[in-house]
């Protein structure tokens, strides 16, 4: 794919570019700051999509506690297992949308 289509699709100018993860091709994925350095996000401290496999952080409903790529400062996944929220499957603007067809 050309620069000009990539940047297109995603509603990008070239100015708007920046070093990203692979499979986060928009951009999106934002990481957490650990302002202790503790290895983890506490409730005041903004944990961003790095969640972990399961895509819940400190402030979410039912939160566990940390899990396997939670607070890592890089997008995780997994799969038949998990991902982080804006990354890779989880990422609603990046979705191929293979196999789909449409009727007749």
């Amino acid at each position: 794919a050309s620069l000009p289509k990539f940047l297109e699709r995603y509603g990008l100018q070239e100015s708007d570019l920046h070093d990203h993860w692979d499979a986060d091709e928009d951009q999106d994925w934002q990481d957490g700051v650990d302002l202790n350095n503790n290895g983890r996000y506490d409730r005041e401290e903004y944990a961003g999509d790095d969640v972990g496999l399961d895509g819940l952080g400190p402030d979410d409903i039912n939160y566990p506690g940390p899990d396997e790529g939670e607070c890592d400062h890089k997008p995780s996944f997994e799969a038949g297992i998990g991902c982080e929220p804006n990354f890779n499957m989880t990422d609603n603007s990046e979705n191929d949308m293979l196999g789909l067809t449409a009727g007749p």
